[in-house]
């Protein structure tokens, strides 16, 4: 839950003075990844994952839905199961 938020203020939180959907962690990534000579970063972490691991080649755009989307998902499941865990004991 807490990277969840973590994740969530990054975007819309940091994303005020950054940009929307800014990730500090990507941002620290990126420079590492730049002075180990990698070129031609997408913008998007899963972007880059997907095709780095995959060899998924998405667009942009399709990337930043797909991290949404997935997001969402993921905080309403934890959501659930943290809810669901404290209503129990």
């Amino acid at each position: 839950m807490i990277t969840l938020l973590l994740t969530g203020f990054s975007w819309v939180g940091l994303g005020l003075f950054y940009g929307w959907g800014y990730c500090f962690l990507t941002d620290w990534h990126w420079k590492v990844l730049k002075k180990a000579g990698e070129l031609d970063l997408p913008n998007s972490y899963v972007q880059y994952l997907l095709n780095r691991i995959l060899g998924l080649h998405i667009s942009a755009i399709t990337a930043e839905y797909l991290t949404v989307i997935l997001f969402v998902v993921v905080v309403i499941f934890s959501v659930y199961f943290n809810l669901r865990k404290g209503i129990k004991t």
